[in-house]
């Protein structure tokens, strides 16, 4: 069996990368350490299929650890807690598998004479405060009154759908490893044409509609970003500051939101509930709305945040299904709609090879992929 001599500098710039030590490429690749040291220091050669192995594992081709140089990469905005920890390579894999979408999108836009729509936004100064940024991307986005809308559900559909419309691609992915690690909240991927979103699918659904314009906020920074916050604790950095205020006065603008208080004597828990069904956002986006307009002092506002803290902590792990759906029904909660849309136009017009988009989805069977382009140009029809 031929032996496949790699550049040892690409391989040891993986490892640091993604934060991987020896040991741990040898378990998750089943390649012993010996061989893997050996290789980093150019003394040995791997047969193609434990090339294959590593390079699957980080989400790089295989002729990419024959080049001279590493590929250079935007370095991730971290904003997790010191004292957490989190899979990184998870972290690493799911950006790689977001920025190839991103680039095949790119790839086939032009022969499809597709005008992106992203750069609506160019004209958003970032350096404005929240609130005006927050006005100016409601004027792009001109979102619809959701307060007759009778699920947080259904609210979420909406949002997901008018951010997709201007070419915002979001994903939804499992951002937790197992019950006891440290939750992450969502993912911001930078693009100029297809900037992406990546909630946590294990989020509460109104957690969900808060990421979406926190993750934006970063977006507008052009940040890729990993995001760890919790809606009822502090903020700590200025750019998870803004991107908390940005989403909050974005969710509910000041006016709409004053105007709504009117209709209420009092503030208490029930009240507060009310007005975020209102707005199909989370209690605590409404106590944080509250104090900013300085509605209820800080000692109301803990006294909200610890009863609210309490309830979602009562109800966590509730209604988790264990059922395991079909391959292409995991594509589709996982997989960005636009994406899949202007992906599945340009093999109908024959812009794009099927095998690629099977392998891009890691899908196997061709009736599976049948399957999901039904599902996809189904639900365009339904939120059309």
């Amino acid at each position: 069996m031929a032996k496949l001599r790699i550049n040892p500098e690409i391989l040891k710039y993986e490892l640091k990368y993604t934060k991987l030590t020896v040991e741990e490429l040898a378990k998750k690749t089943y390649i012993s350490e010996n061989t893997i040291i050996r290789a980093l220091k150019g003394e040995k050669a791997f047969s193609y299929k434990q090339l294959l192995k590593i390079a699957n594992l980080l989400r790089r081709p295989t002729w990419y650890f024959f080049e001279d140089e590493p590929m250079q990469e935007e370095r991730l905005k971290d904003f997790r807690r010191k004292d957490t920890t989190i899979n990184f390579l998870m972290v690493v894999q799911i950006v790689r598998e977001i920025k190839q979408f991103q680039e095949l999108l790119k790839e086939v836009i032009e022969e499809l004479n597709y005008e992106p729509k992203f750069d609506m936004f160019k004209n958003v100064d970032i350096n404005s405060s929240p609130q005006k940024v927050a006005d100016v991307v409601r004027e792009v986005l001109k979102p619809p009154d959701l307060s007759s809308v009778k699920t947080y559900k259904e609210a979420l559909q909406i949002h997901k759908s008018l951010l997709e419309s201007y070419d915002i691609l979001i994903f939804e992915y499992k951002l937790t490893e197992d019950k006891t690690s440290k939750s992450l909240k969502a993912l911001s991927v930078h693009d100029n044409t297809f900037p992406a979103i990546v909630l946590n699918k294990d989020d509460s659904i109104s957690s969900k509609i808060f990421s979406l314009y926190h993750e934006l906020g970063h977006i507008l920074r052009k940040s890729t970003a990993v995001c760890e916050y919790d809606e009822f604790e502090e903020d700590y950095s200025k750019e998870e500051q803004f991107c908390n205020a940005f989403a909050g006065h974005f969710l509910v603008p000041t006016q709409k939101f004053l105007t709504v208080l009117n209709n209420y004597k009092s503030i208490d828990e029930n009240t507060i509930e009310r007005i975020a069904f209102h707005f199909k956002v989370s209690p605590f986006v409404i106590i944080r709305r509250l104090k900013e307009e300085k509605i209820i002092n800080k000692g109301e506002f803990t006294k909200y945040e610890d009863y609210f803290k309490n309830k979602v902590e009562s109800t966590q792990g509730e209604n988790k299904s264990t059922f395991s759906p079909e391959p292409y029904i995991k594509v589709f909660n996982r997989v960005s709609k636009k994406a899949l849309r202007l992906l599945f136009d340009a093999i109908s017009e024959r812009i794009l090879d099927e095998d690629t988009l099977m392998k891009i989805l890691h899908l196997k069977k061709q009736e599976q992929m049948e399957k999901l382009e039904g599902k996809v140009y189904e639900e365009e029809m339904l939120y059309s």
